[in-house]
């Protein structure tokens, strides 16, 4: 971030909920960011929070237990997997396992706007260098770009033969790479 603004950083969790913070400010949140809904188990997806600054990674933590067997053995599932500042500060997205991404404001903590379309649960998402597009990757296979302006669909990737786990921007913005369980890295062209 750049001028006088306190560094953010943004949490998401397995209780559907994130929180916005400013740690230089107050050792509280600085507000509760709820939406997402509750789902059943899925796989297990590490939770991930970016500081606007220092793209410090937050990772949450993972319930091991098998009540049946008594075992440390079945993972519980985290529903909200990635939660993203936008390069500019303005935004953060998050992507769950209620098959939506949604759009938050980055300075207030305020819902904006939801991204519907996948059919499966959303793993990452990753913004253009001007913030101006939102990308997502999901179980459904399939990549989709999110126009933040108009809030709407840009693009449909399909391609992959399953799940999409990676998403990431060439720094030009000109290309997107992703990765997935069909052990496939594809390139896309803008």
């Amino acid at each position: 971030m750049t001028g006088n603004a306190p560094e953010r950083l943004v949490s998401g969790s397995d209780d559907f909920t994130m929180f916005l913070w400013e740690p230089a400010v107050s050792k509280h949140p600085k507000t509760r960011m709820t939406g997402h809904q509750q789902v059943g188990a899925m796989d297990v997806r590490r939770v991930r929070a970016y500081s606007t600054t220092t793209r410090m990674v937050v990772l949450g933590r993972i319930l091991l237990l098998n009540i049946s067997e008594l075992t440390l053995k079945t993972l519980r599932s985290f529903l909200v997997n990635h939660v993203y500042f936008s390069p500019n500060g303005q935004w953060v997205a998050s992507a769950s396992f209620d098959k939506s991404v949604k759009l938050w404001n980055g300075i207030t903590g305020k819902f904006v706007a939801a991204f519907r379309g996948h059919v499966g649960p959303v793993y990452q998402i990753s913004w253009s260098a001007d913030s101006r597009l939102l990308l997502s990757s999901s179980k459904d296979s399939t990549l989709k770009v999110w126009d933040i302006r108009t809030q709407k669909l840009k693009q449909d990737l399909p391609g992959h033969a399953d799940e999409v786990f990676a998403v990431d921007w060439s720094p030009d913005g000109e290309k997107v790479a992703s990765g997935g369980r069909d052990t496939v890295l594809k390139l896309w062209m803008g």
